[in-house]
């Protein structure tokens, strides 16, 4: 507090309260039937609004706490999160948060007696919990448990409690093995001397863990990536393409797309309602899941109207094998919101070029648009952009021993990808605003006489 900037502090204040009011305005107009509690019936500009402000808000609130905290609020808060996560990872394990009504308060010792759990226990977890929005022990009802708007979320969306316990399970007992994995294999390069092989006690990377069996860690993971890893990774990503420029052909066109290496149908669906002209082929990444296509993530709602009528095919492909369909307009890889490569990245990019080169060669109007997460050149991005770079690099390290390439290497590997007559050549490319991504416009191209 000796060195606390008052301009700066002030600055920060009358941010928050400008946003809060500007927030508050916002809420107003929502009608008072439901709505604004699930945004499900708030038109896609408004509820677009009032998530760009909630953001705005929890970054300058985050950036006003940092001004203001001492060693002791470090180290508080700290303990706080670890026993947070700990208490979330117990009400999974023990199913709690589906015992509990989401419309009403029960007494503890109901849900207590339902899931076999002891009753003192729940009540210090819950007390933990409603500290942080999540779960509540409302004050008229002391005794009784009930969920608040953020709980519900983890009941009605179980993708973020898939998120929770990999992050629970895994991800922090991985990171917590960073300082052993260091002592003991300095800089090795190599996937089997990670963070993660220290913490899971195993020679195998983290690559083979779709060959696991666990088909609750290959559901947790892809959860994982989508809310924490890569959270903003589906709307830059599709900011990219447009930015690309590449879609422009569909306008009206009959034309063919393949996403390469999906984790899910939703952008075909999305661009499927953008486009209608156009048909669509998802070739989902990984081996197959018991369950069906869609267990590494959604759809629904009727399969999303069983796939815009038939115009979106869902199969699943090997990285790097023969690609089946030769005449596609756009053959789209996005490894924004892949699982990482799998820890990969050189071998996983240079095999899908490899298994594109030929098509492009043979028709020159196809295009491949590859879409990666790189290591920004420079860091100009906002704390919060800085602190989902970090953690996507911490993430490539800790579990695969990787490294995100940089967009020299990212090139070199798509102009050393050729054959006797030419070689892949990128004619258009985009940065997202914080240079921590990228969209290329990859097309094949002869060599020169």
């Amino acid at each position: 507090m000796d060195h606390l900037d008052l301009t700066q502090l002030t600055t920060c204040v009358s941010d928050l309260a400008a946003q809060s009011s500007s927030l508050a305005a916002k809420c107003h107009q929502i009608d008072t039937n439901g709505a604004s509690r699930t945004m499900d019936k708030v038109s896609p500009s408004l509820a677009r609004e009032i998530l760009q402000l909630k953001e705005s808000m929890a970054a300058t609130a985050g950036k006003l706490q940092r001004m203001v905290q001492e060693p002791p609020d470090f180290l508080q808060r700290l303990a706080h999160q670890a026993q947070l996560l700990a208490c979330i990872q117990w009400l999974a394990e023990f199913q709690i948060l589906a015992f509990i009504p989401l419309d009403r308060s029960v007494p503890i010792e109901d849900i207590a007696e339902l899931a076999s759990v002891p009753k003192e226990h729940l009540s210090r977890i819950v007390r933990l919990t409603a500290t942080a929005g999540f779960l509540q022990e409302p004050p008229s009802e002391m005794g009784h448990v009930a969920h608040t708007p953020l709980s519900t979320q983890f009941v009605t969306e179980l993708s973020y409690l898939d998120a929770a316990m990999f992050l629970a399970d895994l991800a922090a007992p991985t990171a917590l093995q960073m300082t052993k994995t260091t002592k003991r294999f300095g800089q090795s390069p190599s996937p089997s001397h990670s963070a993660y092989n220290m913490a899971r006690g195993t020679a195998a990377p983290f690559a083979n863990m779709w060959d696991d069996h666990s088909i609750k860690l290959r559901r947790q993971w892809p959860a994982y990536l989508k809310h924490v890893v890569n959270s903003q990774a589906k709307s830059s990503s599709s900011d990219l393409l447009e930015s690309l420029g590449c879609m422009d052909r569909l306008q009206g066109a009959i034309q063919c797309i393949v996403e390469v290496g999906a984790e899910s149908a939703e952008r075909a669906i999305l661009l499927a309602r953008r486009y209608p002209s156009a048909q669509f082929a998802v070739q989902l990444s990984g081996p197959a899941i018991p369950g069906g296509v869609w267990t590494a993530g959604p759809p629904d709602q009727a399969q999303k109207e069983v796939l815009i009528a038939g115009r979106i095919d869902v199969s699943r492909r090997a990285v790097g094998s023969p690609q089946p369909i030769s005449e596609a307009a756009l053959y789209i890889l996005d490894l924004s919101i892949s699982s990482l490569n799998l820890g990969q990245p050189k071998e996983h990019v240079s095999a899908e070029l490899r298994a594109h080169l030929d098509i492009l060669r043979l028709n020159r109007n196809s295009a491949l648009v590859l879409i990666s997460f790189i290591l920004p050149d420079t860091r100009t991005g906002s704390l919060e952009e800085e602190t989902m770079t970090s953690l996507r690099e911490l993430c490539m390290l800790q579990l695969h021993n990787q490294q995100l390439l940089s967009f020299k290497e990212l090139s070199e590997l798509i102009h050393n990808t050729n054959d006797r007559m030419g070689h892949l050549s990128v004619v258009r490319e985009a940065f997202s605003g914080t240079r921590d991504a990228i969209a290329l416009e990859i097309h094949y191209q002869a060599h020169s006489v």
